[in-house]
């Protein structure tokens, strides 16, 4: 089976396309897919974590996933931030410090979260320096993300972390806009509230 993917934004119609991909893992098992991205000639990398919430579920379905003619653009970007490590892609130097790397947590990985969440948001030095009381509340917010993720979507896929910084721009480091495999168990029920939550 081959599935083809369009560009992929954090818009509206980036996550529809999602939606759409989801759907049709539904019906899937013991397959060969091959997901098609040559039209994918933007892929935004904190999109990686819904996407990578569908592939996990489609491997977990004992089907084997090939990503394919991945742009040359969108390779640098998924490579940077490690996604594409799970498909037999060598991850390579992110010289800009622009990533912060995909990675998957099992529910009750809470402990590998926040040493992940020290290492990869709190201690980055674009951080503004904050109050000891502040850095703390600042901690509680981005762990609660995690908490509502797991609580809410009862997922037993994990939950898949993933953003962007630009150091020019400190408030891109986003933690509000870390996405989790919540998106694979909301969008068949509930498809308008994921797509208002995520892009939030």
């Amino acid at each position: 089976m081959t599935v083809g993917l369009p560009p992929i934004h954090h818009d509206r119609a980036g996550f529809d396309a999602l939606v759409k991909l989801n759907a049709m893992a539904d019906d899937v098992f013991l397959d060969d897919i091959e997901i098609d991205m040559s039209q994918a000639v933007w892929f935004d990398a904190d999109m990686c974590a819904p996407f990578g919430a569908i592939l996990y579920r489609l491997g977990a379905k004992l089907n084997t996933v090939r990503l394919v003619n991945i742009q040359p653009q969108v390779e640098n970007i998924l490579s940077k931030n490690g996604f594409l490590s799970s498909y037999g892609r060598e991850k390579i130097p992110d010289n800009w410090g622009t990533t912060i790397p995909y990675q998957r947590f099992d529910v009750k990985d809470d402990r590998y979260f926040a040493a992940y969440m020290e290492r990869e948001i709190v201690h980055r030095q674009e951080m503004p320096k904050m109050s000891t009381g502040l850095l703390k509340k600042f901690r509680e917010s981005v762990f609660e993300i995690f908490s509502n993720a797991v609580g809410h979507s009862r997922t037993k896929l994990g939950v898949l972390v993933v953003d962007s910084s630009f150091p020019a721009r400190c408030a891109s480091i986003s933690a509000w806009r870390i996405s989790a495999s919540a998106f694979v168990k909301t969008s068949k029920r509930m498809p308008g509230w994921t797509l208002r939550q995520m892009r939030q």
